[in-house]
């Protein structure tokens, strides 16, 4: 049985948040309202360096209406699209 791909997106997003924002989050600790700005703050540089992060982990780029705040710090709605673009792009790739 394959482990569930939101859970692992999500992992991978707690690497990205504790390596580049210095944060020391578990994802136990993770809660379905989870807002990453309620979990460790989030100044204007930490927020593009986040952006980054995730686009160089996930090899994606953000589309311009995703680069909202309000989305980027909702943990599991960014998971949820991150599995999308992870899918997407893996079941293109195998075509």
């Amino acid at each position: 049985m394959d482990p569930n791909p939101k859970s692992i997106v999500l992992a991978r997003m707690v690497r990205v948040i504790n390596r580049a924002l210095g944060a020391n989050l578990e994802v136990s600790e993770l809660q379905r309202e989870s807002r990453l700005n309620d979990l460790i703050g989030l100044d204007s540089m930490a927020q593009l360096e986040y952006v980054t992060a995730l686009e160089q982990e996930f090899q994606i780029t953000f589309p311009a209406e995703k680069l909202r705040l309000d989305f980027l710090a909702d943990l599991y709605a960014l998971a949820e699209y991150l599995s999308g673009e992870t899918r997407e792009r893996s079941s293109g790739s195998s075509q």
